[in-house]
């Protein structure tokens, strides 16, 4: 998804995170076609079941 350097890493928001999850859901991968799912997947549990706000920094 490009969100950080895949060999430094990193710091994004959960509603950055959010951000770029609804991306992989608007223009869909044909190589990689789960991206949205678990993108989303993700998001919901960070964010409802462990509480975390959107402006949660994610290392």
């Amino acid at each position: 998804a490009g969100l950080v350097d895949p060999f430094q890493g990193g710091v994004i928001t959960l509603d950055k995170f959010y951000e770029s999850a609804l991306d992989a859901c608007n223009y869909p991968n044909t190589e990689q076609p789960f991206t949205c799912l678990d993108m989303m997947y993700i998001h919901i549990l960070l964010q409802d079941c462990f509480g975390l706000d959107g402006s949660t920094k994610l290392n």
